[in-house]
């Protein structure tokens, strides 16, 4: 679109915790303004509500007031960016505001980090579609996804593939690094796993006992005192996503959301055959080649740039990687290298929205 004299986006608190989530969205605001975006500041989001419906519905009349007042003060032919999920509730009154302002020729885009009704039971969806809704009744928005599979999805529920850019692989920013780590272990069978590892949200974690060959270096919250205790795993605590890079040891970093070891069931199994985990930036600006399924919606951008192994499940890690030579593992190193200084220095977000400009 042509004529977009004046670019926004919307400026969201971030976590700044032991949670590589809060640092997507943190770095994406970073490469938004630098680009030259100006922020839009929803001030009734900080607002601390009564602990009660009565002022959780009070902050939400609030912040949907706030949020048209602040649209209608924009110029006409606006571009306005924002991280999605969003903290603005992403419900009716949301969508009214939005889909009210097309004499002004708003153009929005939207940066999806995740798409939570694919995380969540049948009872339990209906975040996503408001925007799903928002994107089909106005052509003019954009929206940016991780990978081919997530564009299918998608256009299966009436987004148009014009608006749909993909990001490929996530940005994750390592201010004052003229270089990213490299990665001076040798080929071995040393497994690191870095994340939240509640069994919840890592079911197959229970089984990994079972892979008696491969030791697996665990980071993160939540681990569970049986899994601390296998006799192949070393749990090394947990660290913020800008330090967590200096402590990780291993040769490669796996990349496994699912219910079972041998292959990609449940809800995050399925959920991971069409999302960019984040944790695969964290292990490429680590130096570490990634370890993934085939059917990961990430494993087409892997095997491109060589940048790993996939697999149909974690018991064919201790043979592959004896398939594997020392030249090929350092082919696959230098590789991660050259991909990671592109990441590190958020090339990927960027390189979206200049196409879509």
């Amino acid at each position: 679109m042509k004529n977009i004299n004046h670019k926004y986006f919307f400026a969201e608190n971030e976590s700044s915790g032991f949670d590589a989530g809060g640092k997507a969205v943190s770095d994406a605001i970073s490469i938004i303004k630098k680009r030259g975006y100006l922020p839009i500041i929803i001030r009734t989001l900080s607002f601390n509500s009564i602990n009660n419906k009565f002022g959780t519905k009070l902050k939400k009349i609030l912040v949907i007031l706030e949020l048209f007042y602040k649209l209608f003060k924009l110029p006409k032919n606006s571009e306005i960016v924002l991280n999605y999920p969003t903290r603005i509730n992403p419900g009716r009154a949301t969508f009214w505001v939005f889909s009210n302002f097309k004499l002004k020729k708003f153009r929005f885009i939207f940066i999806v980090h995740d798409l939570k009704d694919l995380q969540k039971n049948e009872n339990e969806k209906g975040g996503d579609k408001t925007l799903i809704k928002l994107l089909v009744r106005d052509g003019n928005s954009k929206i940016i996804i991780h990978t081919r599979q997530m564009r299918s999805y998608l256009v299966d529920l009436g987004v148009q593939e014009s608006q749909i850019e993909i990001l490929k692989v996530f940005d994750y920013l390592l201010p004052g690094r003229n270089k990213v780590r490299k990665n001076i272990s040798k080929k071995s069978k040393e497994i690191i796993i870095a994340g939240n590892l509640k069994e919840e949200k890592m079911k197959y974690l229970i089984e990994i006992n079972q892979l008696k060959n491969i030791t697996f270096n665990l980071y993160g919250n939540n681990i569970s005192p049986v899994i601390k205790n296998y006799t192949n795993v070393n749990y090394w605590g947990s660290f913020k996503p800008e330090e967590l890079i200096n402590h990780l040891v291993g040769s490669f970093g796996l990349v496994w959301d699912s219910d079972r070891v041998d292959k990609l069931v449940g809800k995050k199994g399925e959920y991971q055959k069409l999302n960019s985990p984040h944790k695969i930036s964290l292990y490429l600006v680590a130096g570490l080649p990634i370890i993934l399924s085939k059917e990961a919606g990430m494993a087409e951008f892997i095997l491109e740039n060589n940048l790993g192994l996939v697999i149909d499940g974690l018991h064919e890690i201790d043979q592959k990687i004896n398939d594997l030579s020392e030249e090929e593992y350092e082919q696959i190193c230098s590789n991660v290298s050259e991909i990671g200084e592109k990441i590190k220095d958020g090339y990927f977000l960027t390189n979206a929205l200049s196409k879509i400009d």
